[in-house]
């Protein structure tokens, strides 16, 4: 494609489903909270969110990916999902308390789209939590992140925090400010 690297992305088990699909296990968000799961490929981390009671909607800028995602949730009896497709440059006007994310680090062109689309749709006082690989570029990201207000944290696999991007897993939990 001109515009975007549009490979077949979906297919592929990327390095951080596994360890960021354990941390959305843990998270303590209230049952019933929406979730957001950008960039859902074969769905894996949202179906973690399902298990954990929150309602999901799976997005994804190809459409296959979306039905890939819908049917993997089907078919693990989950009902409590939507799907549909979202392109980052052209967020909605609906607000999440939760995104999530994973392995959407890896080129630095697609930095300020995610930026944008959390300044728009991330709600006042909601959370984002982007899992990574432990690649490099996304040192870039978490500076970005803060230039433009985040508070950001960053967690290793076992939930202890690090000073600065590391060389594996990696997850970067971006908290929005709640507007006075």
């Amino acid at each position: 494609a001109t515009t975007d690297d549009r490979m077949p992305y979906r297919a592929v088990g990327w390095p951080a489903a596994i360890p960021m699909s354990a941390a959305v296990l843990q998270a303590d968000w209230p049952a019933g909270t929406r979730v957001l799961e950008l960039g859902c490929g074969t769905g894996i981390v949202g179906l973690a969110a399902l298990r954990r009671g929150y309602l999901v909607t799976f997005t994804d800028y190809e459409l296959r990916a979306v039905v890939l995602a819908a049917r993997n949730a089907e078919l693990n009896h989950y009902h409590n999902f939507t799907a549909q497709l979202l392109d980052w440059r052209r967020p909605e006007n609906t607000t999440w308390p939760v995104i999530i994310g994973c392995d959407l680090l890896y080129q630095t062109s697609a930095f300020e789209p995610l930026l944008q689309l959390l300044d728009q749709m991330l709600a006042p006082g909601g959370v984002c939590w982007l899992g990574d690989g432990g690649r490099s570029a996304p040192r870039k990201f978490w500076y970005l992140a803060r230039e433009r207000g985040y508070d950001v944290q960053v967690l290793d696999t076992h939930g202890q925090p690090l000073s600065q991007p590391a060389s594996d897993f990696q997850l970067f939990i971006l908290r929005k400010h709640a507007q006075p």
